[in-house]
């Protein structure tokens, strides 16, 4: 029998809210990714995932992921303490259920995140500290849950 077919069924009181994934835009060589959220109520980051591809010149770059209040000032930032070299490609995913920070071997690195919800203009920003001008920022996708509010 289907749920739908039965009489008292009805959503989970504690379900999860719903996810919304958004794909980020990949910026040009050697620049951060900005995100500036559209204002929508109830819109927290969960988990952001990325590559990082950096390129031969020597220099340890460190990468980070900050929260702007829209007029340049940071409120958050979360960071991993590890340095990424010249000339490899490393995998980050940020994500609000990890406690601590962990990289493996095979260039993959997990941090934790605090979740924020964003208002509008606020915005979210992949910062690579050291960047070089081959440096890339690619496959960039954020993860929101979409918090429902009562009509006001």
């Amino acid at each position: 029998m289907e749920v739908a077919e039965l009489p008292h069924a009805r959503p989970q009181k504690y379900a999860p809210e719903p996810l919304e994934i958004v794909l980020g835009d990949q910026p040009a060589a050697g620049q951060p990714f900005t995100l500036t959220s559209p204002g929508r109520p109830g819109w927290r980051l969960v988990a952001l995932t990325f590559r990082l591809v950096t390129d031969a010149n020597v220099a340890d770059r460190a990468v980070t992921v900050d929260y702007d209040d829209g007029n340049g000032s940071l409120f958050g930032s979360n960071g991993f303490g590890a340095v990424v070299q010249a000339g490899t490609t490393e995998l980050f995913s940020f994500q609000a259920n990890i406690g601590q920070a962990a990289w493996n071997t095979r260039g993959q690195a997990f941090v934790p995140l605090l979740p924020v919800e964003f208002m509008g203009g606020q915005k979210l920003q992949i910062n690579v500290l050291g960047v070089q001008a081959g440096d890339q920022l690619s496959r960039i996708v954020q993860v929101f849950e979409r918090q429902r509010y009562a009509a006001s």
